[in-house]
């Protein structure tokens, strides 16, 4: 936690694209105004797996061309903005209650 008040984040391989990279640098920024809404960051994703060729499909995952799209993969991405909504909300609905507070 103090790692991450204090503005501390991981390495981001040299390899990974410059647009996911780009994303990521903005969803870290300390200044929580200035960083990305779910939608924007999923409209961007999805743009980048469009232009890496990566297919986008619910029945097929993702499947890595290259090194730099491991990071993208492990994002577990899906084609449809509802379907990822949905999926995030059940994974973090630990996170609903009042003045919970998340380790990183």
């Amino acid at each position: 936690k103090k790692a991450v008040i204090e503005g501390l984040r991981p390495t981001i391989p040299k390899s990974c694209n410059a647009s996911l990279t780009n994303i990521v640098e903005k969803c870290w920024d300390g200044e929580p105004d200035n960083r990305p809404s779910f939608s924007e960051v999923l409209d961007n994703l999805k743009l980048i797996m469009t232009e890496l060729e990566i297919p986008i499909s619910e029945e097929t995952p993702p499947v890595p061309r290259k090194e730099e799209n491991k990071f993208v993969k492990q994002l577990s991405l899906t084609p449809t903005d509802d379907y990822v909504v949905a999926t995030l909300k059940k994974s973090l609905k630990h996170t609903e209650e009042p003045n919970s507070v998340q380790a990183m």
